[in-house]
């Protein structure tokens, strides 16, 4: 998607809302984690997304602060070593999920260095043997999502400056500040 097209899109929102505008990303499985064409495109289209907030920002006229990714597969199958046949391979795609997310959290950084960003489920969904309390209402486990976090929090820490990524904690039964340290 190009830079243009993400821009016109933005533009539609109605000028000087004063309020902090996030804009919320679904992902979609682009091909094989290690086809390094498709992923090539989903950095460019991360990027050109910040870009595009970024120069609409510079008018004065927007207040974009932060990009939203809904890591939710939505019948994506993205996250999960066995929708790619994968299940023996799965620690050299973990590598590779985790490239993804350095690639991407680098690109938007290099556009907009004070975005504030969120994936809505943290990487406790990797950890299939989190205990119940983690678990939540049913969320099962995905074997690449922790790895596609680290790597963009690897990305942030290589950033100075840069605003730590933030994990939305999308786990319905965390309600209080002490369910929230025991998940952390």
């Amino acid at each position: 998607v190009s830079k243009q097209t993400l821009k016109d899109q933005l533009a539609e929102l109605p000028e000087g809302i004063t309020k902090e505008v996030y804009i919320e990303v679904v992902m979609d499985r682009p091909g094989d984690v290690r086809d390094d064409g498709a992923w090539t495109t989903v950095t460019s289209n991360f990027t050109n997304l910040a870009q595009a907030a970024t120069e609409l920002n510079s008018t004065g006229n927007y207040n974009f602060k932060g990009i939203v990714i809904d890591n939710e597969d939505y019948n994506s199958e993205i996250f999960d070593c066995e929708n790619y046949n994968a299940v023996s391979e799965c620690d050299s795609y973990k590598d590779k999920m985790y490239q993804r997310g350095k690639d991407i959290m680098r690109g938007v950084l290099e556009a907009w260095p004070d975005v504030i960003m969120m994936q809505m489920h943290g990487p406790y969904t990797s950890d299939c043997d989190r205990p119940d309390y983690i678990a939540g209402v049913g969320v099962p486990c995905f074997d690449l999502k922790g790895s596609f976090f680290a790597g963009m929090v690897q990305a942030v820490s290589e950033t100075p400056g840069a605003h730590p990524l933030l994990n939305g904690g999308q786990d319905y039964i965390l309600y209080s500040p002490n369910d929230f340290q025991k998940h952390y």
